[in-house]
């Protein structure tokens, strides 16, 4: 199957420049989560969420003869890419959609001129927007049979408020302080006085 645009979306749990495991027993993996939200998309947008789930459908169809959420011949239903918010109330907002994309391979970031986002930046972080190159694939694993996206490479599409825990950095959480007292230990003073 040829490489695929994803929507813009917000990104979440971005795993993008060191592979980590998910799942106990999993290889390490790179990886980024895009929320969408259907009812606020424009025309190309949503015609690009279409054609991910049209993607979807046909790989189930093609591997398993039945579309995602169906029952398979031997009894499992077909799981689908594309999870409800409303599944991880503690991290989204309901009535929004959310995929994850994920590949062995790391990803290339880049911004809206194609210029690499390095990791020392801090200028990929969960909460700004993104979209994806991807690929779809079906799997079979423990009796559990769907469609997954593996992730191609990550283009930032526009800054938003970080989600929670994105770590700041010092120059813009304190001001210089001015004649600022100068804390040191005498030299052999080993004790803490309390």
């Amino acid at each position: 199957m040829s490489t695929l645009l994803s929507p813009k979306g917000r990104v979440s749990f971005p795993n993008v420049y060191e592979a980590s495991v998910v799942n106990e027993g999993d290889k390490p993996k790179y990886s980024v989560v895009l929320v969408f939200d259907p009812e606020n998309m424009d025309e190309q947008q949503r015609a690009q969420l279409i054609k991910m789930k049209e993607a979807a459908n046909k790989v189930a169809r093609e591997a398993f003869k039945v579309g995602i959420g169906e029952r398979h011949a031997d009894g499992a239903i077909i799981k689908s890419p594309f999870r409800k918010t409303e599944e991880k109330p503690k991290f989204y907002d309901p009535g929004k959609v959310f995929v994850r994309f994920a590949n062995k391979y790391k990803p290339n970031v880049v911004d809206a001129s194609r210029r690499p986002i390095g990791e020392e930046t801090d200028d990929f972080y969960a909460g700004c927007w993104a979209h994806v190159s991807y690929t779809c694939y079906a799997y079979e694993f423990m009796g559990n049979m769907g469609v997954s996206f593996s992730l191609g490479n990550i283009q930032k599409t526009g800054d938003d408020e970080p989600f929670a825990g994105r770590r700041t950095n010092a120059d813009d959480d304190f001001d210089v302080l001015e004649d600022a007292p100068v804390t040191t230990t005498p030299a052999g003073d080993d004790d803490i006085p309390f």
